[in-house]
């Protein structure tokens, strides 16, 4: 028996809007999976999900995120669920090429993977910013988070995104892409994890070679066209 609950977490703003590629991503890794619960969440679940789980004074924070950042939303929401509830958090464009019984070990209970952008490779340069200078190999990933219920990297992250969000200005933290990044995205999050990996249990894990995909689409940035608003280049605050 595997310590990581058995729980698929999925988001995306409008369940109606789904592009017939994703609900077929969403079948397959059903199928592929039957004794994994799988949970669907759109905007208004996220809501009532933090509502119902964190109480009015968290929804409140929430609903100061810029509506055109709604990207931040889902990031936030990622870790609250899954510090909730654990399981396995994909992005709906991401997807797993083997069962996940084959990928979760039964003593994991934290999974941390990096980039392979060594030069060359396919994701060359990726998550290289200068705030990560000290942290080798950069970001870590958040497109996927494996996590027990109530793991402390989960906590730290949840605790560093609040607190960006609430002293947020466009002079320290940006807006668009970048914004983005420091505030609630990758760069936020290995920030808060990365301290603390001497003291927690964790496992360093390839997504690419041990199974878990990060985009179901064939060529690169194709899956920006999911985004409920194309946020990157904005220059419009992040919270209001």
């Amino acid at each position: 028996m595997i310590k990581i609950p058995k729980i698929i977490h999925q988001t995306y703003y409008n369940k109606e809007s789904l592009p017939a590629e994703l609900i077929n991503s969403i079948d397959k890794l059903k199928i592929a999976n039957p004794d994994w619960e799988y949970k669907f969440y759109d905007d208004a679940a996220i809501l009532d999900f933090i509502k119902a789980n964190y109480g009015d004074a968290m929804l409140k924070r929430v609903q100061k995120i810029n509506p055109k950042y709604n990207v931040v939303m889902a990031d936030l929401f990622r870790y609250l669920v899954m510090y909730k509830e654990g399981g396995l958090y994909l992005d709906i464009k991401s997807t797993a090429s083997r069962p996940l019984n084959q990928i979760i070990k039964p003593d994991d209970t934290f999974l941390i993977s990096q980039w392979r952008n060594q030069l060359g490779f396919k994701f060359e340069g990726w998550g290289i910013y200068e705030e990560l200078i000290k942290i080798p190999g950069g970001e870590f990933h958040n497109w996927y988070i494996a996590a027990i219920p109530n793991h402390p990297f989960l906590l730290k992250v949840i605790n560093s995104v609040l607190f960006n969000i609430d002293h947020y200005t466009k002079e320290i933290f940006g807006v668009g892409k970048i914004g983005v990044l420091r505030v609630s995205g990758p760069i936020a999050y290995t920030l808060a994890v990365a301290p603390m990996l001497k003291n927690n249990s964790f496992r360093i894990f390839d997504p690419e070679a041990d199974g878990l995909d990060y985009t179901i689409y064939e060529s690169k940035g194709e899956h920006t066209k999911l985004f409920k608003y194309t946020y990157t280049n904005l220059n419009e605050p992040i919270i209001l």
